[in-house]
């Protein structure tokens, strides 16, 4: 993962001096959707790999809702 995203929390991006200090997480959480293929780990510092547990990121959630929006003009059901 190291090579792929850098040597870096993928959430608050502080470095570490070894990528081995890094935690694998799962992007879209295993109980939301049973998958461990490579692109849905990112490494993580331990605090935010336990502050995100079995959550979606906010930056897929805002994608998601932006998808489901209504265009403008409509209401919604």
């Amino acid at each position: 993962m190291a090579a792929r995203d850098g040597s870096r929390c993928f959430y608050c991006w502080i470095p570490f001096d070894d990528p081995a200090d890094g935690t694998l997480d799962h992007y879209v959480p295993l109980c939301m959707w049973r998958t461990s293929k490579p692109w849905n780990f990112v490494l993580a510092c331990q605090p935010c790999n336990n502050a995100k547990a079995d959550r979606l990121p906010w930056p897929l959630v805002w994608l998601l809702l932006a998808g489901a929006r209504p265009e403008a003009g409509q209401l919604a059901a």
